[in-house]
């Protein structure tokens, strides 16, 4: 068994969900800066990854920066992943409304987040936008959504990002494959008045 100092500099992570999975009764401890990247195409075990991965992540709150990359190999259980410390998470998997959500919940250090849409819980929110939306207790600066199912720009793209604009009072990235700024400044226009923090997000828009 590999014996970790009690605090480091960085640590980097880069394994296939498969090996990853071998990493069971590890603690990474205190560092200033935590890279955990987990690929593969081949789905795996999703409560067994998630407990690997949440004892291996449970000192996080300490590090100054955790940085989590994750491929569709466990797209069946991101919603419960737990890292205290977590301020970067990029997913490249299918993420629906409530594990979006349930995502931003759990990780209130969260500062940038890069996930693909799916259209699961999405049918009721294309026009929601009603006053006095309770913003979430999150620090997220930087969002990205990516919808591969569909013709960019994506009317899914929007309407997630909509939902998000509404309810991240710290946001002031918003960016992906054909972003439709367009329709993203008019929604601004609106909503401004009752959403003045909406003035502070710029629209990037990224050719695929």
């Amino acid at each position: 068994m590999a014996v970790l100092p009690d605090k480091m500099d960085k640590i980097s992570i880069k394994a296939d969900a498969k090996t990853f999975m071998t990493f069971t009764n590890v603690v990474l401890p205190a560092a200033r800066s935590t890279i955990c990247k987990v690929f593969g195409d081949e789905p795996v075990d999703g409560s067994r990854f998630v407990s690997v991965f949440n004892q291996l992540m449970r000192n996080s709150l300490d590090c100054e920066s955790v940085i989590v990359n994750i491929t569709d190999c466990v797209s069946s259980c991101v919603g419960t992943l737990r890292c205290p410390g977590l301020t970067n998470l990029e997913l490249n998997v299918m993420v629906d409304f409530n594990t979006m959500n349930a995502i931003i919940a759990n990780h209130p250090r969260l500062i940038k987040l890069w996930l693909t849409a799916s259209s699961k819980g999405w049918s009721e929110k294309e026009d929601e936008s009603r006053q006095s939306i309770a913003p979430l207790n999150t620090s997220i600066r930087e969002v990205r959504i990516d919808d591969y199912t569909a013709r960019n720009p994506s009317s899914l793209q929007t309407t997630v990002l909509k939902y998000l604009m509404l309810r991240l009072p710290a946001l002031h990235r918003v960016y992906g494959l054909a972003v439709d700024s367009s329709r993203l400044q008019q929604f601004v226009s609106k909503h401004l008045p009752e959403y003045p923090q909406l003035a502070n997000i710029r629209f990037e828009s990224e050719s695929g």
